[in-house]
């Protein structure tokens, strides 16, 4: 099995440290190396997948690129205009999608 270990260089202590091996830092690299089947568009600071389980038709999520552990971390903190930006373009490509 390929190891799909990764953590953004802005939350590595130093070179030693290890990589983060979470399930989000995992389907960020699938995402990025264009296996995530659940991939439905990439935006300015990250991706729209399509939630693994449909429990709700259209479940959708938003993955940072630089997945932060700790919800306080710097790569963590977009500015709130940011953020409702975001939400509007997400919003925009999950019609569209639900159209298709």
């Amino acid at each position: 099995m390929t190891d799909l270990s990764f953590q953004p260089a802005s939350l590595r202590k130093s070179p030693s440290d290890a990589p983060c091996s979470c399930g989000i830092c995992q389907r960020i690299e699938l995402t990025r190396q264009g296996k995530n089947p659940f991939f439905v568009r990439e935006l300015e600071t990250g991706y729209v997948v399509i939630g693994d389980f449909q429990r709700f038709p259209g479940y959708s999520l938003f993955l940072y690129k630089e997945h932060a552990t700790e919800l306080y971390a710097p790569a963590f903190r977009p500015s709130p205009e940011e953020l409702e930006r975001m939400k509007k373009r997400l919003n925009e490509e999950l019609e569209k999608l639900l159209q298709a």
